[in-house]
């Protein structure tokens, strides 16, 4: 046994071998971990070696393990987590003699149990184990969260894949939560991102756990991958738990807060500011949104091309969006104090109806009430079985509806309804408490959890301002603000950094949609732009800095997620952002760097947009405020105040823009109604009222209102804005982030690298309008990888706009291998020279440059390129750089540092000749579209939106798929075809179909709009069905999105 006097870590004796080790706090045993499930991996020696036990001379279920194999587990002194590292060199595996005890099942080891366990937390999502819910796991299509190859075995994705790289246990009828967590691997060596885990249900005796798996399944959830002789698997984690974490609390709240405490040094900084221009032009608003009108239910017709796909015509469902703006206490605003006009009493009826739907129950012995989805009539039991469910988002609208309800009516209304509200609002908390993880969110993927909890967090902030001076309901309304911010960081699935250093993209700030394996290893947009919102609401209501630093993170990469469509501009652009953004191999999208052709941009620019002409926007609430840009970072506040309810407040203007501009300020949570508040300036010590009649000549026009929002016009440098009435006796509010970028780089020396600290030497200021084509708007400040080298943007907020260096000396003073240049704006008279210190000059060569950055949307051509120089560990003194634009410069280390950057040179040749082929090959595949003859599809669709199903069958022959081999072809729609989807498939045999088994192109994939008229070629991988069988090759059409008429579509080139 090791021990620090609080955990306690003790080896384990098997019928076989060692087995593992048990794990224990304070005495008390916290969790059995086991090396494998069912003894299928033991060790004959263990060995206490000061605080760490080494496990040694492993053997396994048809395994041969390298002699330097081993398994540790180290407690630190005064630190309450053990650390486990192993490395794992698998001599040889056999399939048949794993397979003889395990099954279909993939190679799993270090398994750690919890029996009682209710959920696991993977990925930074919550899925209901068995012991809560059988749906997910036990009912539900496979393929989704349940594997496909068993169904005691959900998904099982590489941590590079994951948001999170974390794969926990939580009970929290025992308030305990058990779990390992990967993120010093992921912010340190990086030795996670190709270890996969996974949850099993039940293998033999052991039941309930979580488990690492190598390598990761085909899909991540369609079968299983078996290791190759020869390899090797090592990583670090930690066992982290926490013993206090009971229903109303969160995992992932408990994660966040533990790797800030522990990691803030090596987690990326997130900007200073937001420029918001990059929105797209048909979401750029003009004007404050106003709250609309409030619908709790949603009849299914026979056909509306999306819920009745999973709904029996008739059937009844909750929706409800109540909670994005504050639409009922509008109406009440507008209604002038009556209760009966026609639109409040529609919203009542509708509480009537759902007063008699609500289901009535106890947990724990508190009182609950919910509402099932769907309400009443049958879900489409062949799509996804039985999918109804109280874990469930929906419902929180209609308590928040009943909620808002009774505060604009509670001195009105009888006390028997009065008590039959509160009734319901009261057990709606309470179920709050206990609805740990939720699933049938969206109707499409009733087996996953979405992250659009946003109605749970409005109604807890509804419930905790409503009643907080309650006394009978005072702590309940306490424990309503602390589940905001739970449910806030709940459906946060954040990419929290980089998750492979090996490539030229990442995901930082990015998030996943959904728990299911299709949206695994991507980031989304679509749902996911309610995330945004949600946290400047939660930011404002608490003054948390971690959610300002998600919210302005995310916010400035949310440019990645256009779609790949050539838009004229960024005015002209659509709100069509992609569902799927790849960032990791094997990702349903078809890999890294693969945008969907589908999917939307909504909901954040209503609450964070400058809208008309106002160059910033500033959000406020009780706790705190936040500032957004449009047409460049300049402005932000300081000297926040505010009091109680909004009642009134102020804040200091401090911008860099010269010239006098117009600002917007809205104020939520809780949404104080500014129409009849007063407006204050002060200028220069002097204070002076703000008309609406524009009555003073020195603020002409100065102010307009809009229920909770505000709009001031010639605002100044400087200038103190006051609302209600400007109390300087306030306090100042901090309105920080958690961790914002600085001109120092940071410290790569551990991997073999320093960063040239440029920010004082660059002498140039590229063009940041996102309204340019032609500027570098899409840079993104602070640290990134190229193939495994690091390299640091300079902050052009922080820098004068000055972030790159177009000519001088950038000073060095240091013996190096190698140097890394990131540069752009290459021409034939740049240069790059080396002067060492001997005197002598070396000329960079550019060949062999290669991508590190491109700028995004595609409608921007700027990109930066990384070159690296050979110095042979010859003393640097500096670099000259003529008619070029270098943004950063890396210096790697004799000792790791060369290798990496060798490993990149290697990397980038081999992309470069692949690339060169499949230049050639499209150049032959063009020339083969202009002559010869091409496969023809048509259809008629007698009336739009119906469902159809067309296909041509092009071969019949039952044919085996080769290793390595794709499905190609050439698509063109007509551009007077009545739809645009299509694609080539290939089915029967025993591959079934390529959708189903590989995802990519298929019958109901769309191609551009753009594109209609045009030739569009397809690419799919089909390593995963290597050496199954197919029947036919098709050309095929599948859908309902399409107009009356004819559908029209050529094939050509299937390979």
């Amino acid at each position: 046994m090791v021990t620090n006097g609080k955990v306690s870590v003790q080896s384990v004796d098997g019928k076989k071998g060692i087995a593992g080790f048990d794990i224990f706090v304070d005495g008390k045993l916290l969790c059995p971990v086991r090396l494998s499930s069912q003894e299928g991996i033991v060790a004959k020696n263990v060995k206490k070696d000061g605080s760490i036990l080494v496990f040694s001379d492993l053997s396994g279920q048809g395994v041969t393990f390298g002699k330097g194999s081993f398994v540790k587990v180290e407690v630190k002194a005064n630190h309450p987590y053990p650390e486990i590292s192993f490395r794992l060199e698998l001599d040889k595996f056999d399939e048949g003699a794993w397979g003889s005890v395990f099954g279909n099942s993939p190679f799993h080891f270090l398994i750690m149990k919890q029996e009682n366990a209710e959920a696991l937390h993977h990925r930074g999502w919550l899925v209901a184990t068995p012991v809560l819910d059988p749906y997910p796991l036990k009912v539900g299509r496979q393929g989704i969260v349940c594997s496909k190859w068993s169904r005691e075995w959900m998904w099982a994705p590489p941590f590079g894949a994951c948001p999170i790289p974390v794969a926990a246990l939580w009970s929290p009828k025992e308030k305990k939560y058990v779990g390992l967590d990967f993120t010093h691997a992921r912010l340190t060596d990086h030795s996670d991102k190709y270890i996969a885990s996974s949850y099993c249900w039940t293998s033999g005796p052991d039941k309930n756990f979580v488990t690492l798996v190598y390598p990761h399944a085909k899909g991540y959830v369609n079968a299983v991958r078996y290791p190759n002789n020869g390899d090797m698997i090592a990583s670090h984690c930690e066992l982290i738990y926490n013993l206090e974490l009971p229903y109303w609390k969160d995992p992932n709240t408990f994660y966040f807060d533990y790797i800030w405490s522990r990691y803030k040094d090596l987690l990326p900084a997130g900007p200073v500011l937001n420029d918001l221009s990059y929105i797209p032009g048909d979401s750029q608003i003009r004007a404050f949104p106003m709250p609309g009108g409030v619908g709790l239910t949603y009849k299914v017709p026979a056909n509306d091309g999306w819920e009745s796909m999973f709904m029996e015509e008739g059937t009844i469902v909750p929706v409800g969006d109540v909670w994005t703006l504050p639409s009922i206490d509008y109406l009440y605003l507008m209604a002038g104090g009556k209760t009966d006009n026609a639109q409040i009493t529609g919203i009542k009826n509708q509480l009537s109806y759902m007063e008699s739907k609500a289901k009535k129950f106890k947990v724990e012995g508190d009182d609950c009430v919910f509402w099932e989805k769907p309400l009443e009539g049958p879900p489409k039991i062949k799509y996804a079985g039985d999918v109804t469910t109280l874990r469930e988002v929906h419902g929180w609208s209609t308590a928040q509806t009943f909620l808002d309800v009774y505060r604009n009516e509670k001195n009105s209304m009888s006390e028997e309804q009065k008590k039959a509200y509160l009734e319901i609002i009261d057990g709606a908390l309470n179920w709050t408490k206990y609805n740990i993880c939720t699933r049938n969110d969206i109707s499409d993927v009733p087996e996953a959890m979405f992250l659009i909890g946003q109605p749970g967090v409005s109604f807890c902030l509804s419930y905790y301002y409503t009643f907080r001076d309650t006394p009978e309901r005072k702590k309940n309304a306490e424990l309503a603000y602390e589940m905001a911010r739970s449910l806030m960081l709940r459906y946060l699935t954040i990419f929290i950094a980089d998750t492979d250093e090996e490539d030229n993209i990442e995901g930082t700030f990015l998030i996943e949609p959904n728990s299911g394996q299709p949206w695994t290893g991507a980031a989304c947009a679509n749902e996911c732009c309610l995330i945004p919102t949600e946290m400047i609401d939660v930011y404002v209501a608490t003054g948390d800095p971690l959610l300002k630093y998600f919210v302005q993170g995310m916010l400035e990469r949310w440019s990645l997620m256009y779609q790949p469509i050539l838009y004229p501009s960024i005015k002209k652009s659509k709100g069509k952002f992609t569902e799927c953004y790849g960032l990791f191999d094997d990702c349903a999208i078809g890999g890294r760097g693969k945008r969907a052709l589908y999917g939307s941009f909504s909901s954040y620019n209503q609450v964070a947009y400058p809208p008309g002409a106002a160059k910033a926007r500033i959000v406020c609430g009780e706790k705190a405020a936040i500032v957004f840009n449009k047409d460049g970072v300049h402005t932000d506040i300081s000297e926040y105040r505010s009091a109680k309810n909004g009642e009134n407040f102020s804040f200091r203007v401090n911008s860099t823009l010269k010239e006098p501009f117009e600002i917007a300020v809205s104020y939520q949570w809780p949404y104080p109604n500014l129409m009849e508040k007063d407006i204050f300036i002060k200028r220069k010590g002097e204070i002076k009222k703000l008309s609406l009649e524009g009555d003073n000549p020195d603020y002409k026009k100065p102010a307009k209102r809009s229920f909770w929002c505000l709009q001031i016009f010639k605002v100044q440098d400087g200038d103190v804005i006051a609302v209600g009435k400007l109390d300087e006796k306030l306090p100042v509010l901090k309105s920080e982030s958690i961790k914002t970028l600085t001109l120092n780089p940071k410290n790569y020396e551990n991997e073999g690298f320093k960063i040239i600290d440029l920010a004082k030497t660059c002498n140039e200021a590229p063009s940041l309008n996102w309204d340019d084509n032609a500027s570098y708007a899409p840079y993104f400040p602070g640290e990134h990888y190229c193939f495994k080298v690091p390299y640091y943007l300079v902050p052009a907020a922080l820098n004068n706009g000055k972030i790159c260096v177009s000519s001088g000396e950038i000073p060095v003073n240091l013996s190096v291998p190698y140097l890394c240049f990131f540069i752009s704006e290459v021409k034939d008279s740049s240069k790059l020279t080396i002067n060492y210190d001997d005197g002598s000059k070396e000329p960079v060569s550019f060949k062999g440059s290669y991508l590190a950055w491109q700028g995004w949307p595609s409608l921007f051509q700027c990109r930066t390129d990384m070159v690296a120089h050979k110095c042979g560990a010859k003393a640097v003194k500096s670099v000259t750089v003529e008619n070029m634009w270098v943004w950063a410069v890396t210096v790697a280390t004799p000792a790791s540092g060369a290798a990496k950057v060798e490993w990149a040179l290697q990397k980038i040749s081999g992309i470069q000749k692949a690339e060169a082929e499949e230049k050639e090959r499209d150049r032959k595949r063009q020339e083969s579209l202009k002559t010869g003859f091409a496969l023809c599809l048509k259809s008629d669709y007698a009336e739009a939106k119906s469902y159809e199903f067309t296909y041509m069958v092009v071969t019949d022959e039952e044919q085996e798929i080769p290793a390595n081999s794709f499905l190609e072809y050439d698509i063109h729609i007509s551009k007077d075809s009545s739809g645009i989807n299509g694609g080539c498939e290939l089915t029967g045999g025993t591959v079934g179909n390529i959708r189903d088994k590989v995802g990519g192109t298929h019958p109901g994939q769309k191609i551009d709009e753009s594109k209609k008229g045009q030739w569009v070629h397809r690419k799919n991988d089909l390593t995963d069905v290597a050496g199954q069988t197919f029947q036919y090759t098709t050309i095929a059409v599948d859908g309902n999105d399409h107009k009356a008429g004819t559908y029209i579509a050529y094939y050509k080139n299937i390979y």
